[in-house]
Order: C-alpha cells, then sequence, then structure tokens
C-alpha cells in the first residue's frame, strides 16, 4: 500500500493535477480508478479508527516502541 501513490502517477501522471479521488479524470482508467479507492478507503478507515495510536500500544506492549 505504501507505493500506491508512486503507482498511480507511474500508470497516470496526470493524476498529480487531480483535484481528488472523484477526479473526472479516473473515469476512463479502471484500474487506477479502483485502486485510488482502496486507497482512500483505508486511509480513512486507520483515521476514524487511529490506527496509528493502536499500532503505537502494540509496539510498545512487545517493547518495540
Amino acid at each position: 500500500m505504501l507505493i500506491t501513490p508512486d503507482f498511480l502517477l507511474s500508470r497516470l501522471p496526470q493524476a498529480e493535477q487531480a483535484s481528488g479521488p472523484l477526479d473526472p479524470l479516473f473515469e476512463a482508467f479502471d484500474t487506477e480508478r479502483t485502486t485510488l479507492h482502496v486507497y482512500t478507503v483505508l486511509l480513512k478507515y486507520w483515521q476514524r479508527r487511529d490506527f496509528g495510536a493502536h499500532l503505537d500500544q502494540l509496539l510498545e506492549r512487545i517493547g518495540i516502541g
């Protein structure tokens, strides 16, 4: 998932100019649109569930953090 932005830009360089994940630019590119959708859902879920804090707690509990 960490390479998703690079993947999208390598396949669709004009995506850098897009206004967001729902920009009409993506309508004609199924793979890129679907990849962006999955990535966006993951990031929203990460933020909503504060996954970063849970990860910090886990790493602290196992002695890595």
